[in-house]
């Protein structure tokens, strides 16, 4: 599975400016560029190029290339392959850390914490999950065999972009599929250092490609091609639903994970204290954290800051005062 290709340079800048398609960084055929805002500050930290319809139809047949090739590929030879992104990705966020998770906002100490944790965790599962899993067998008189479904479409979201990337990402590659990735327009970079991973790895020409662009554009159009087999989305419940109608002309798979409609309950009889000693009680505490110091107006005692909502409680119980008096001058008059 070696592409005898020499390590990926380290300018990330150029990478910025650039699409991963077929084993190689491309430039865009008509430049087009996005702001990327650190949201801790507000400041535009560098413009990415965003994609165009002319580059991905100029290139849509060439992604189709590596689908035969990697699907016929042996369940060792795509262990060697996660086993190898696994070990570029320890070393990755060692390198890069700060680097690519700064534009979600998250505090540095939750992200050290849990983030990096987190993603070699999937990766780890997704590896024991192929070392046992069975692609034929024999059910009663029917023999059932699990074949790789073709090219699949990435859509990730701003928030963890690096975890919900590596979520996607390795279980395609278990299963034989090539990938079209387009990360979040908002956190992009998580989405180039992944690149640089894939390609130190060696992991064959066209079965990872990257591009990057806004929904409107570049999801939608991957969403609607007809080569793109299924569609895995995670992200708002309103861009959701626009990715499973486009999905729906060429009848193809869409797996969802929507804002909203995975929500957790507080059972009655689980009282506060064991909540907070859970584990989805401590990830709630550790987001009010990342709120209270990674976000602007938290800091400066803006609209979500303690002092703000005592003033808006000030005005609700002035409010209720005049209503109250002004329905006992009613009662009077009458």
């Amino acid at each position: 599975m070696s592409a005898n290709r020499k390590p990926m340079s380290t300018n990330h800048k150029k990478n910025h400016e650039n699409f991963y398609i077929d084993g190689a960084w491309v430039s865009p055929a008509v430049p087009k560029t996005l702001d990327v805002i650190d949201p801790a500050t507000r400041t535009c930290l560098h413009e990415d190029f965003a994609g165009q319809r002319r580059r991905r139809r100029s290139r849509g047949g060439r992604r189709e290339g590596g689908v035969p090739a990697f699907s016929r590929t042996t369940r060792d030879e795509r262990l060697a392959l996660l086993r190898k992104v696994l070990e570029l990705l320890q070393r990755a966020l060692q390198r890069n850390r700060g680097r690519g998770d700064r534009r979600d906002g998250r505090a540095d100490e939750v992200r050290a914490r849990g983030a990096g944790v987190g993603r070699q965790v999937h990766l780890e599962a997704t590896i024991k999950a192929l070392e046992e899993l069975e692609f034929s067998y024999q059910r009663g008189n029917t023999r059932i065999v699990r074949e790789s479904i073709g090219v699949v479409g990435l859509i990730t979201p701003w928030n963890w972009p690096l975890n919900q990337i590596v979520c996607k990402v390795a279980p395609a590659i278990a299963a034989g599929c090539t990938m079209v990735l387009k990360p979040s327009e908002i956190a992009p970079i998580s989405g180039i250092i992944f690149a640089e991973i894939m390609h130190d790895a060696e992991v064959p020409k066209g079965v990872f490609n990257l591009v990057n662009g806004d929904g409107p554009t570049v999801g939608q159009y991957l969403s609607g091609h007809p080569d793109v087999a299924m569609m895995s989305f995670t992200g708002s419940t309103r861009a959701g639903i626009i990715v499973a109608k486009v999905a729906a002309e060429t009848v193809k798979r869409v797996a969802q994970e929507l804002g909203g409609k995975s929500r957790q309950h507080h059972i009655g009889g689980c009282g506060p204290q064991r909540c907070r000693d859970t584990r989805c009680g401590r990830l709630l505490q550790q987001q009010r954290t990342v709120v209270r110091r990674a976000h602007p107006d938290v800091r400066a005692g803006g609209p979500s800051s303690g002092s703000s909502r005592n003033r808006q409680r000030r005005r609700r119980h002035a409010h209720r005062r005049r209503s109250a008096r002004a329905r006992k001058r009613c009662w009077v008059r009458s």
